[in-house]
């Protein structure tokens, strides 16, 4: 058996093994994954580096990012 997840399967596998209501995704991307969490009622904050695919709603690289 393949013991490797995919993303997709991933996000499915924490939906359905934990209750939470929020999520930061870093590195957010264009914002599928947030999307996902999203459609599950759940409170995401993207953070990503770039606009490049879209706009997060925090740009800034998460190492340095003053989170308080």
């Amino acid at each position: 058996m393949n013991d490797i997840l995919l993303a997709d399967q991933a996000v499915k596998a924490v939906l359905e093994k934990y209750r939470f209501q929020t999520v930061l995704d870093i590195g957010c991307g264009q914002g599928l994954h947030s999307t996902i969490f999203r459609q599950h009622l759940k409170t995401v904050i993207g953070i990503d580096a770039s606009t490049h695919w879209g706009t997060p709603e925090i740009v800034a690289d998460f190492l340095t990012h003053p989170f308080i």
